[in-house]
């Protein structure tokens, strides 16, 4: 103990109070994260697309951390700076920065039209981050849907309000590129502007959306939400074919963000 205290008191001798500062700066900026630069603590930010429905590749964009505008589209995925994984993940969740923030919910009003095919909004892939918003969608899902293919009870009213789908395709992911047949795929739902229901369910084709029937459906439980993000952890194998289905509770309408992760 006496000899923790003699540094500080040789400091208070030589340069009283502010040299006592300086050296708790010092010692505060030593325990900052590797991640960030000294003396930056703010989540690195950077310009989002603009468009339909685009993407952004893993370690840039905007988004949680951007000043920017939130805008429609795809992004590379935006890394949280400034604390530890094991922080973010007991705050909220873990994973990589908000998609999009509450304060960025009144930049967007629309999600643009439906580029397709089908019903499919865009197609997000590994490493993405895509925000969107469901007015403007397709209204094909109803409260019958969720409950005859086990992904949500009929507790839960999905008879009114837009949707948006997104396929996503492993195969195009680069472990599957590289011959592996079976990878774990983390799929982040940010929803601070609205209580929207995310739901991932497994088609039998790229270009046309599930119908009457879909395999392993599954609603991401909007109640237990940390910091308005649902987070699912998929075990995908080659040839899966999946499609992300958003869409609000009663007829609720809102910006949300997805970001997916691959080989988590």
């Amino acid at each position: 103990m006496l000899r923790a205290l003699l540094p500080l008191a040789l400091v208070f001798s030589l340069g009283g109070c502010d040299g006592i500062k300086k050296q708790l700066r010092d010692m505060l900026d030593d325990d900052e994260p590797s991640s960030a630069p000294k003396g930056d603590r703010s989540s690195a930010g950077a310009s989002q697309g603009s468009g339909t429905s685009a993407s952004r590749p893993s370690g840039g964009g905007g988004g949680g951390g951007s000043d920017e505008p939130a805008k429609v589209g795809a992004r590379p995925v935006q890394q949280g700076a400034g604390a530890s994984n094991l922080i973010r993940q007991v705050a909220g969740g873990g994973g990589p920065a908000p998609g999009i923030t509450s304060a960025q919910c009144n930049d967007l009003t629309d999600g643009g039209p439906v580029p397709g095919p089908d019903c499919i909004t865009a197609e997000i892939k590994c490493g993405e981050t895509i925000v969107g918003h469901t007015r403007g969608g397709v209204n094909l899902y109803n409260t019958r849907f969720y409950e005859r293919n086990f992904c949500w009870p009929g507790t839960r009213n999905h008879n009114a309000g837009d949707e948006r789908v997104y396929l996503f395709v492993p195969d195009k992911s680069p472990r599957f590129q590289a011959g592996e047949n079976r990878q774990r795929v983390s799929v982040f739902f940010d929803s601070p502007c609205a209580d929207l229901t995310f739901t991932k369910m497994v088609g039998t084709s790229a270009t046309k959306c599930p119908r009457e029937t879909a395999k392993l459906c599954d609603s991401a439980n909007p109640f237990t939400r940390k910091m308005n993000r649902n987070t699912m952890h998929l075990t995908v194998d080659r040839g899966e074919i999946y499609y992300f289905l958003v869409e609000g509770a009663d007829d609720e309408n809102g910006a949300f963000a997805i970001t997916v992760e691959c080989g988590t």
